[in-house]
């Protein structure tokens, strides 16, 4: 639900389906390697957030999509240290 409503509240900016995007990136080589512009526009034909409530109750509408929380997980762990920090001053 929070996936939705940022990408929502971000005109599809933050978009949780970004999951299938990763395979192709290869963070942990360290190559700095850019894939080329077909397997961009490959990747991201499979990214909109609009679906993502029907990719956890099969049948998928999109079998190729992936959700990535990565984000959301990290703003709620930022969000909870802020709260201790305030509540220590």
């Amino acid at each position: 639900q929070k996936g939705i409503y940022y990408g929502d509240l971000s005109n599809g900016s933050f978009d949780i389906t970004i999951g299938f995007c990763f395979p192709i990136m290869d963070f942990t080589s360290g190559s700095g390697t850019v894939p080329d512009a077909d397997a961009i526009a490959s990747a991201l034909s499979h990214v909109n957030y609009k679906i993502s409530v029907y990719l956890i109750t099969p049948p998928a509408l999109d079998p190729n999509a992936s959700i990535d929380v990565g984000a959301i997980a990290k703003g709620y762990i930022a969000d909870r240290i802020k709260d201790y920090l305030k509540k220590m001053v």
